[in-house]
């Protein structure tokens, strides 16, 4: 029997052997067509391991002499039934048993490719609404239609409007005066005002009081000197806490000072300058003054005579318990001595003590703005009256506290 793994030679031997039937036109049935077909076909026998690693079908035949009765292929003239008559039928190898070659669907098979994984299908990608889907707006169509422009009444032309302040001017209303704020029937108080100035300002008005239409252009303390005669914003523009536009006790040269012309002053006056009783206040009214500012009444220096608006009782009253030596009295404005170094005040009254005639050593005062210039301690005062050398008992140093309005 051929071994069950047969070497290559033996194959082709058998495939020599059937090629020979077809070229004798012997069917290959008739090779297997013998005597007994029980007995097996002995082709060849030899052991593989005698065979050459290259064996050619010559060589395969003659391999197999020596042991075993061989079938002779190389006789193409020879009847393939002939094969029959190999007297060794077990030398014979059945044909069906002849070892096949690998089935070529036994050669391993690579995957297909339809194992490959199969990337996600575009239409397995979730599809965006349609747009159709999207919800309708109603159609411009069905909106309401207003009415037509050319039905509104017509406003008037913007040109026709008057035209207001400038917004920078708004808040407060600007009034042209303290006597325009009188007239409106406003009450005293601080009120924007345009007089004697390009821009508002802010003024105290009085409204009541002597007829109203007073503005508030001066407040000076008397126990200091920052208002005395010679104090130089009696005769400079220079202004003093212009925003303490009310009636305190603080100090203050407001713009009307420099800028309203004064027909009228009003003097009014506390003593002394810290007390709080109504009783305290005192006051006096000079008229006639001719429309010209405080500031040029003072840088002019010179003396303007009052005395026609008031005698000594008249200033006198201003202060209480007040005492003044009783020759050459001067009233009025910017009122001194002769010699330059005795009393004097910027709005009231001067006296000396000498007979009737010397009007060269005042020694005392009453008013605002005002300095003894010999009496030692009593020249610190600067609003009120001070007296000295006026005879057993009448030295006077009352400071008080002034307000000075004009219209």
């Amino acid at each position: 029997m051929i071994p069950h793994m047969a070497r290559p030679a033996t194959r082709l031997s058998l495939l020599l052997l059937a090629l020979s039937a077809c070229a004798l036109e012997h069917p290959i049935s008739r090779v297997l067509d013998v005597e007994d077909p029980g007995a097996d076909l002995e082709v060849l026998d030899a052991p593989a391991e005698d065979l050459p690693d290259a064996a050619t079908p010559s060589d395969v035949v003659d391999a197999g002499a020596q042991d075993a009765p061989r079938l002779d292929v190389i006789d193409a003239g020879r009847d393939v039934s002939d094969v029959s008559d190999v007297s060794d039928a077990s030398t014979r190898a059945d044909a069906m048993d002849v070892p096949m070659l690998p089935d070529v669907t036994d050669v391993p098979v690579l995957p297909d490719v339809t194992d490959v994984p199969v990337l996600l299908d575009v239409t397995d990608v979730p599809v965006l609404p349609d747009v159709t889907d999207v919800p309708v707006l109603p159609d411009v169509v069905d909106v309401p239609m207003l009415p037509d422009v050319v039905d509104v009444p017509m406003l008037p032309d913007v040109v026709d409007v008057p035209v207001l302040p400038d917004v920078v001017d708004a808040g407060p209303p600007v009034y042209e005066s303290c006597e325009a704020v009188r007239l409106m029937g406003l009450p005293s108080g601080a009120y924007w005002i345009r007089a004697g100035a390009n821009d508002p300002w802010r003024a105290y008005c009085d409204t009541t009081e002597a007829g109203g239409a007073w503005t508030l252009v001066l407040k000076a303390d008397g126990r200091q000197r920052t208002f005395a005669y010679d104090a130089a914003l009696w005769t400079t523009p220079a202004l003093l806490n212009e925003t303490a536009v009310n009636l305190d006790r603080v100090q203050a040269k407001f713009l009307g000072f420099n800028a309203l012309p004064v027909n009228a002053l009003r003097l009014q006056v506390v003593s002394p300058a810290d007390s709080m009783s109504p009783s305290a206040l005192r006051s006096v009214t000079l008229d006639r003054l001719g429309g010209v500012t405080l500031l040029r009444v003072f840088q002019n220096a010179a003396f303007v005579d009052l005395s026609s608006r008031g005698n000594e009782d008249f200033w006198l009253a201003l202060v209480s318990n007040s005492r003044m030596q009783g020759n050459c009295n001067r009233r009025g404005f910017n009122a001194r001595a002769n010699n330059q170094g005795a009393a004097r005040v910027r709005i009231g009254m001067i006296g000396n003590e000498n007979t009737f005639g010397e009007c060269d050593s005042h020694d005392s005062w009453i008013g605002v703005g005002g300095t003894t210039g010999s009496c030692g301690e009593f020249d610190n005062n600067t609003v009120g009256n001070a007296a000295c050398f006026a005879g057993s008992g009448n030295a006077r140093d009352i400071r008080s506290f002034a307000y000075v309005w004009v219209r």
